[in-house]
Order: C-alpha cells, then sequence, then structure tokens
C-alpha cells in the first residue's frame, strides 16, 4: 500500500476537500482565516503538497461545516466499492423487522 500524496486516493481526497470547501463558497483565504492558519496551508493540502492528519482534517471539515463522514464514504466509495453495502439498512446494520417492530 503506497502512502504517496500522489496517489489516485489522495488525489481524489483533496478533490472531495476542495469541492467541499467550494460547495461552502469560500476561498482558500477564508477557509485559512477560520482555520487561524495561513492561506497556504489550505493550498498545500488541496495541491497534495501536504498531507492533513486526521485532527487536521476534522478541523477543515468543521470549518466548511461539511460531514467528515460523507467524504470518508465517498473516497470509501470510489476506491473500495467492494466493502460497501449495497443499501443503507446494510450500512446501519438493521434487518427489516427492525423497521416493523
Amino acid at each position: 500500500m503506497t502512502k504517496s500524496l500522489s496517489s489516485r486516493a489522495y488525489q481524489r481526497f483533496c478533490q472531495l476537500l476542495i469541492t467541499a470547501r467550494e460547495d461552502s463558497q469560500l476561498t482558500q483565504s477564508e477557509l485559512a482565516r477560520l482555520l487561524k492558519r495561513p492561506q497556504s496551508f489550505v493550498s498545500k493540502y488541496e495541491r497534495s503538497e501536504r498531507r492533513l492528519d486526521v485532527i487536521e482534517f476534522l478541523q477543515v471539515t468543521t470549518a466548511l461545516k461539511a460531514h467528515s463522514v460523507d467524504i470518508i464514504m465517498q473516497l470509501k466509495m470510489d476506491f473500495f466499492p467492494e466493502d460497501n453495502p449495497s443499501d443503507i439498512l446494510e450500512l446501519w446494520e438493521i434487518k427489516p423487522r427492525d423497521l416493523t417492530s
């Protein structure tokens, strides 16, 4: 398993973060201000020049008012489709009988 910043999976992760920022209608500078970081911080992780750790990822998604789980699930569906449940009931491990009881 590669840890490269240039892997297809990491590139997709960065694209999902860019899309989340754009959906939040924030510029890199505005997001950086919310994070109390320089604009270059946002630029570097968006261009895959630096890796985000889990805490930074959660800070970014919180500032964007984006759901971190949605981003991770999208990444998982893109790169590990065999691990994805076929429907929401399977995802939440709900049995049909649970809905009627």
